[in-house]
Order: structure tokens, then C-alpha cells, then sequence
């Protein structure tokens, strides 16, 4: 069976919801009110909402299921902020800070992490995989 080579997807995380044109500008879809993103059906099912709770603080909450391979590179950021996140995935996944794997979900269906948001952060999302 061929593989095919993930679809590499560079973008950079903030506070305010312009991160997600970048998602839109390489793998298409729409954004509805700087809040809803719609992947095409081709990439994925699913969508994902942004929400700026208060001044620092927003949150995004993901539910796709990616039909195509993607490889996701969070760009860093010259704001300082963390992410705090929570991955659960229905598989394990790997996340690669600064050049360092980690698998994520290994242990556990629930993995938490915080990341630096000035640190290059990367993931691989296979094909049917939950994210």
C-alpha cells in the first residue's frame, strides 16, 4: 500500500482568532464569525471553535476526523503566552517540541500537556484518527 506524504500545515497560535486563516489558506475551508472552522470534506469531518473568553484567555476545542494525512507545525510566537491542552485523541499521537518526540495518550486516554508558545511544536495526524 502507498502512503501518502502528510500535507504539511505551518501556523501560528494566538490569542484572537486570526491563527485559523492560516489552517484555511493551506487546507481550505471556512470560518464562520472568527469562531466555527469547517475543513472540506476531503480533509476532514468535524469542526473545530474559537473562543476569546476574556482579555489572555481563549479557547479552542477541535472535533475531526482527518481523511488525509496532515502535518501540523505551530510556528512560534513572539507574544508570550502557554497552551494548556488536553489531547484525547481515540489514538496515540506524537508531538515534537523543540526537536523532542513525546507520545501523548500513551498511558493514559486523557494526556496534558503545557507548551511555550515561543517553542516550534509539531504533530502528524494519520488518516481516520480522531483529533
Amino acid at each position: 500500500m502507498i502512503q501518502t506524504p502528510p500535507i504539511p500545515c505551518a501556523y501560528h497560535y494566538s490569542l484572537d482568532p486570526s491563527w485559523q486563516q492560516s489552517l484555511i489558506d493551506v487546507l481550505g475551508g471556512t470560518l464562520e464569525d472568527d469562531k466555527i472552522l469547517t475543513l472540506p470534506a476531503s480533509v476532514a469531518t468535524g469542526q473545530s471553535i474559537f473562543l476569546q473568553v476574556l482579555p489572555g484567555l481563549s479557547v479552542s476545542l477541535f472535533d475531526f476526523i482527518f481523511h488525509q494525512p496532515i502535518a501540523f507545525s505551530r510556528v512560534p510566537s513572539h507574544e508570550e503566552f502557554l497552551i494548556a491542552y488536553f489531547e484525547m485523541s481515540d489514538e496515540m499521537t506524537t508531538h515534537v517540541t523543540d526537536g523532542i518526540a513525546r507520545k501523548i495518550s500513551y498511558h493514559a486516554k486523557l494526556g496534558m500537556g503545557l507548551l511555550d508558545c515561543s517553542t516550534l511544536n509539531d504533530i502528524t495526524v494519520p488518516v481516520d484518527t480522531r483529533m
